[in-house]
């Protein structure tokens, strides 16, 4: 799993291999200006654009922590289970 700086970062890295934004959009087929707003921050990378290197978008849940308690990890079947210690 990639957070949005690492995705943002190997972006950069493809368009830098191609030479220019404008060549990579032209390549793949992405409107310029929309590619320049991602790389920008202001908008997120579509779907599209994820596709052409190969990523996809997966939203994820956590448990949201309680002020002042510790919390504490354990190991299940479906993966690292978040709960409060027990004091």
């Amino acid at each position: 799993m990639f957070d949005r700086d690492r995705v943002m970062h190997l972006l950069k890295m493809r368009i830098k291999r191609v030479g220019s934004t404008k060549k990579w959009a032209a390549r793949y087929g992405v409107n310029a200006g929309f590619l320049h707003n991602v790389l920008m921050g202001n908008r997120a990378p579509s779907a599209s654009i994820l596709d052409i290197m190969g990523m996809e978008k997966v939203v994820a849940y956590r448990y949201k922590p309680k002020p002042g308690r510790k919390r504490k990890m354990q190991e299940g079947k479906y993966g690292t289970i978040y709960g409060e210690a027990d004091e």
